[in-house]
């Protein structure tokens, strides 16, 4: 993990510049951040990403049940 200190207003470059993070202001231990990606890049709170995880895995679950109850066909 790389660990940075930044100012207001510095921003970080990803992938090339692909990806960008702003520090835009940092308020009662709470630090804001803009990120500018790509639309095919998904960016998402620890929270939202574990539910989307949650979310695929029980939907392959699912998936996977299914194929393996369907009869054989002859």
């Amino acid at each position: 993990m790389m660990v940075l200190q930044c100012h207001l207003g510095d921003k970080l470059f990803l992938n090339d510049g692909d990806i960008q993070v702003k520090c835009l202001a940092a308020h009662h231990g709470m630090l804001y951040l803009g990120i500018q990606a790509p639309l095919h890049i998904d960016v998402d709170r620890q929270e939202i990403f574990a539910r989307k995880q949650a979310t695929a895995n029980t939907s392959e679950k699912a998936c996977n049940d299914v194929y393996f109850k369907m009869p054989k066909a002859y």
